[in-house]
């Protein structure tokens, strides 16, 4: 999907047009980076699990990641948070201003994925589909 920036980016904004809204997954690591928030409609980052991991108690420790979170929000974007396993982290994670999370906090993968996703009751909001990064 990154080849061809350009064709990309138009593929993109037609399925924007039509209600689709897109996540940029694993941002901050791998092939992520900042021009794809101004070139692409992404309407959500999920920030790559290696960022939970650096987090600790003090605010000069999370600053990249406050930043992170400021930019999205700037750019009306929703901030996904992956990997957070801990209750420290889920406190961190909120007061950093994340929109939600993932991790085994919260759950871990059961054994048939597809199983649970047709017991979901359909909600009314748009689907979220993730653009890989590697």
């Amino acid at each position: 999907m990154m080849g061809s920036l350009q064709r990309s980016a138009e593929k993109m904004r037609a399925l924007h047009a039509v209600g689709v809204s897109l996540a940029l997954d694993d941002f901050g690591t791998g092939y992520s980076c900042l021009s794809y928030l101004h070139e692409l409609p992404f309407g959500a980052i999920k920030l790559d699990r290696s960022f939970v991991a650096k987090l600790a108690p003090t605010f000069e420790a999370n600053t990249v990641m406050r930043s992170i979170v400021n930019l999205a929000h700037g750019m009306s974007m929703r901030v996904i948070v992956e990997g957070v396993e801990e209750d420290s982290q889920l406190l961190m994670v909120k007061e950093l201003g994340a929109d939600e999370v993932q991790g085994f906090l919260l759950g871990r993968p059961g054994p048939n994925p597809s199983l649970v996703l047709q017991q979901l009751p359909m909600r009314d909001t748009s689907p979220i589909l993730c653009a890989a990064t590697a």
